[in-house]
This record gives C-alpha cells, structure tokens and sequence, in this order.
C-alpha cells in the first residue's frame, strides 16, 4: 500500500485497526490471532506495488509466514502522477 496503508498521519494505520477488529471479532475462528502485515510505503504506485509484491511474499515466506490473504491499497498517487492508461 501507499502512504494511507504505512500511517503516521497522527492516527492508527488501517493494518492496525484491521488486525484489531479481526482478533476481536467473536464470529470468526476462536482461539486464532490474526495478523496484519503492513507494508505501506509513501508516495509508492500501484505499479510499484505490484513489481514489490512478491519479494515481499518471499520476505515473509522466509520468516515462516504464509499470508491467507492479501488486501493491497492503492491508487491514491496514481492521480496526481500516472495518466489514466498507467494506472493499474
């Protein structure tokens, strides 16, 4: 993800509110701890997120993680420095 995703803005990033929200759901599995990996990066493209995606599996890979699912956020400095048949 891009800057929304990394955080810093004075407010809770959305990985962290996401894994909080997950391990406090009673409705899912009990017992499991979910955990939200964030890799928000400032200023990055959608572009850019998709070549970095998967060196950032195999990063995680190599530490024993196996992502069940990946939600990426993106799009937001697409605007303002991609024309419409760059964008991802």
């Amino acid at each position: 993800g891009d800057s929304l995703t990394a955080g810093g803005f004075g407010s809770e990033p959305y990985p962290k509110q996401l894994e909080a929200m997950l391990n406090s759901d009673t409705e899912l599995e009990p017992g499991t701890q979910y955990k939200v990996h964030n890799a928000g990066i400032c200023g990055e493209t959608t572009e850019e997120m998709v070549e970095r995606l998967p060196s950032e599996l195999d990063e995680l890979s190599q530490q024993g993680i196996r992502p069940a699912f990946i939600l990426i956020l993106g799009g937001t400095n697409d605007m303002g420095s991609c024309s419409p048949e760059e964008i991802v």
